[in-house]
């Protein structure tokens, strides 16, 4: 039988949904070569968000909590990477 559960269900979608969320502006950044409408403030507000969360996440203990932020971590340095790298020169 299989243990389903509604809670269960909602941590599963949300992890999902968080996770892709940067994937489509990671994508076009890439593909574009143009980031000068990233904002670095958010860039950096959400990595360090990000690695509150994970600490957060090891202190609960909550292997989900640790792995979708680790990944949101991940991403949101690749975004502010791109955003260096591919955005104005005069930032």
């Amino acid at each position: 039988m299989v243990n389903f559960s509604i809670k269960t269900l909602l941590g599963q979608l949300s992890m999902l949904t968080t996770i892709a969320a940067l994937v489509p502006q990671i994508y076009k950044v890439y593909k574009t070569r143009s980031a000068g409408d990233i904002s670095l403030g958010m860039c950096f507000l959400f990595s360090l968000s990000a690695v509150f969360w994970v600490g957060y996440g090891f202190l609960i203990p909550s292997t989900e909590l640790v792995l979708t932020n680790f990944v949101m971590l991940i991403f949101n340095l690749v975004l502010f990477y791109l955003r260096i790298k591919y955005g104005p020169k005069s930032d």
